[in-house]
């Protein structure tokens, strides 16, 4: 039978031999570089070799004595999801619903268009006036837009002040760094890429417009206390100090992303909650891009009604990937249902048509909402932080500790 340091070895290998087929799918990794050079160096493997290469290591994982509980769950899980991933590689068919439980650990669900109603009705009574609820979306939006000169120090005083919040209640590496540059040509406003050695790189892309609260959220989203300050502490605590080595690598399209974009969508309430986040905006966030004028409450409560519009996102992966929509309908979906401008809308179905990312929405929505249950059952949110960031999570840990179950 296999040891642990065996499986863990070729766990990662298995990643990087499906990055061949599937670029893009490891999304950082920070291993040995002969590993990395092993792979690399040889020929891709045929699709159904590695399928049976994760057959056998499933076996391996769940029968290792050498592992704890959550470790072997962990484990368990992100190579099912690989196996998972190696189907649909060679061609086989799922549902959105079906691939959110195969990939990703759960459930997407269709939003009732009735809620999103609700949420543009909430906007009906907050939307500055207007003839259209879209055309006073936008008109608030625009409100807000910021110069490259104001994104700048707007992106680096975020960085600072939550920087700051995450070293004094979270066990980040004191070394630590990060850079900014500006990229263009990309389908998504910012990409962390973690570079290894608690470091990274944060790309900003210029082609469009910036505005107040989306780029204070990409900070905090992609640096503190979001996917840098998570891998960080993973790479020192999980892999460096504990020599878990399948944490020197992080996948997309595996149960362990959910978790990643809960704690980046979520962390920021438990570092500042939302009475200290509007008065920030009004004393120091507006002041400094030159919008003393905003009214930061009244912009927060528009930020959460627009919130509420999330799931048109996920309803037109529904659309465009069960229900056969063309690309010009689920735009116009989005449109209408989430107030998007027709750039956009344009975006959402490009992100959509992507084969990495079919249903990769829901990690956010579906993330977001179980990091929301947690945080509701107590008030240990700082407790719960701390444990997602230094343990191996996955959305089934998410649950049962919902439950109840192992919640010390």
């Amino acid at each position: 039978m296999k040891d642990q340091n065996t499986i863990s070895a070729s766990y990662v290998k298995l990643a990087l031999a499906i990055d061949q087929h599937a670029p893009g799918y490891v999304d950082a990794y920070h291993g040995p570089k002969e590993w990395k050079i092993e792979i690399d160096q040889s020929d891709p493997q045929p699709l159904s070799q590695l399928a049976q290469t994760a057959d056998q290591l499933l076996a391996d994982a769940v029968g290792c004595t050498g592992f704890d509980e959550q470790r072997r769950n962990f484990l368990i899980k992100q190579i099912a999801a690989m196996r998972s991933l190696l189907d649909i590689l060679q061609g086989s068919r799922v549902s959105v619903y079906e691939e959110g439980g195969l990939l990703y650990d759960i459930v997407p669900q269709w939003t009732d268009e009735n809620e999103l109603g609700e949420a543009h009705r909430a906007l009906d009574e907050l939307l500055p006036p207007g003839k259209t609820i879209y055309e006073r979306a936008q008109k608030n939006k625009e409100e807000a837009r910021l110069s490259f000169d104001a994104l700048e120090r707007l992106i680096h005083l975020a960085a600072a002040e939550f920087r700051k919040r995450t070293t004094e209640k979270l066990p980040l590496p004191e070394n630590d760094s990060f850079e900014f540059t500006f990229v263009k040509n990309k389908p998504w406003p910012a990409y962390s890429r973690y570079l290894g050695g608690y470091s990274s790189r944060i790309e900003i892309n210029t082609d469009a417009p910036f505005y107040v609260s989306p780029a204070v959220h990409f900070v905090l989203h992609e640096l503190y206390p979001g996917h840098h300050t998570e891998i960080s502490i993973k790479e020192k605590v999980l892999y460096s100090e504990q020599g878990r080595e399948e944490h020197c690598i992080l996948l997309l399209n595996t149960p362990s992303i959910t978790v990643s974009e809960g704690i980046a969508e979520r962390a920021r309430r438990v570092l500042m909650p939302d009475e200290e986040w509007i008065e920030w905006h009004s004393e120091v966030i507006y002041p400094t891009v030159k919008l003393d004028h905003l009214d930061a409450n009244r912009r927060y409560l528009i930020g959460k009604a627009s919130q509420r519009l999330d799931g048109a996102y996920g309803n037109a992966a529904f659309l465009m990937h069960d229900q056969g929509k063309s690309d010009a309908e689920v735009a116009e979906y989005v449109k209408r249902f989430g107030l998007l401008s027709e750039k956009d809308a344009e975006g959402c179905v490009k992100f959509l048509r992507a084969p990495r990312f079919r249903t990769y929405y829901f990690t956010y929505l579906c993330g977001g909402m179980l990091l929301d249950e947690l945080y509701e059952r107590d008030e240990r949110r700082v407790d719960w932080l701390c444990r997602l960031l230094t343990e191996p999570v996955t959305p089934g840990q998410i649950r049962d500790w919902i439950k109840g179950k192992d919640s010390t």
